[in-house]
């Protein structure tokens, strides 16, 4: 009796273990195809980014979901407002709102992939008084760090997601 039970037991971690065997397989399809969608809405060119987060050199992160904030990049032009929070280094020009926003094109664009856990883009924007360096870091769950560097603020990070831009607006 004690023999049947030990080989139940055997059979059944074997099945459990073909089960998550296949599962995980099928995890690596998805991931694959996932960064397949992923690296063609970045060759198009044609996405929006949203962020749930912002997170100010000096200060903890703060929640900035109920904000309009985004960048959109479209063909060789971008559109940027995102909201900002911490030490402005100059002098403010008349006129500026205070956050970022740029509505212009963008140069010295990168793009590299790495096959198994993110892409990383990074270009140069500005507008009228400022200039910035933009790093994103894209995972392939469509979640997004952009870290911006500008020459008259601190630097600040957001945390966001992806997704294909239905129409400029």
């Amino acid at each position: 009796m004690e023999k049947s039970f030990y080989k139940n037991l055997f059979l059944i971690s074997l099945i459990a273990a073909f089960i998550f065997g296949c599962r995980s397989s099928k995890t690596e399809e998805q991931k694959v195809k996932e960064n397949t969608d992923l690296q063609q809405l970045i060759n198009k060119s044609h996405f929006i980014i949203e962020h749930q987060w912002m997170k100010p050199l000096r200060v903890q992160q703060i929640s900035i979901t109920n904000n309009d904030n985004y960048i959109k990049m479209y063909g060789d032009s971008i559109s940027v407002f995102l909201p900002y929070y911490g030490v402005r280094q100059f002098g403010n020009s008349y006129g500026s709102t205070g956050g970022i926003e740029i509505n212009g094109t963008y140069k010295n664009l990168s793009v590299n992939y790495d096959k198994e856990k993110e892409i990383s883009i990074s270009f140069e924007a500005k507008n009228q008084s400022e200039a910035y360096q933009f790093n994103l870091t894209i995972y392939h769950n469509k979640k997004v760090n952009t870290y911006v560097v500008s020459n008259q603020r601190d630097n600040i990070s957001y945390q966001g997601y992806i997704s294909m831009l239905d129409s400029i607006q």
